[in-house]
């Protein structure tokens, strides 16, 4: 079974006319090149218990479905994808709306369960937000210990 973010890299895929490449979706999902490469395992992987045509890898250009591949897996994965996929826009909102309605300490772990990232995509949209807070005049605290 994919997760979101592999669902969502999948995705991604099968709208994409061309190749995308790794920095692409590093850029789009705000994580590692370790990452992306982790995804396209899982989504291989889930291909293979389908039946269906792996994502292929061009050195230099990046991933890719051919236009056969698309058709099969749309209607394979119609069932499966998630209904929602979190942008990082949308996560440091979500994170911002926390922290104010709450007004005390949210952990690390409650955020990485309620937005279904990593927790150094979480951190990481913690820093972001801290940092566009401080040009407003805002200050935002985290602790390793406390969240």
């Amino acid at each position: 079974m994919l997760d979101k973010r592999s669902t969502a890299v999948l995705q991604v895929l099968l709208q994409a006319a061309t190749f995308i490449s790794v920095q692409e979706l590093m850029k789009q999902f705000q994580v590692s090149r370790r990452t992306i490469y982790y995804d396209i395992e899982k989504i291989n992987d889930w291909l293979c218990q389908q039946e269906l045509e792996f994502v292929q890898y061009t050195y230099g250009k990046g991933f890719f479905l051919n236009d056969q591949a698309k058709d099969q897996v749309a209607k394979q994965i119609s069932h499966v994808m998630p209904s929602a996929y979190l942008s990082v826009e949308d996560r440091q909102i979500y994170v911002a709306l926390m922290c104010i309605l709450r007004g005390g300490k949210i952990g690390t772990q409650q955020l990485m369960d309620e937005t279904e990232v990593s927790r150094n995509t979480v951190l990481q949209d913690i820093k972001d937000l801290k940092n566009k807070w401080i040009k407003k005049g805002i200050s935002l605290t985290y602790s390793y210990k406390d969240g």
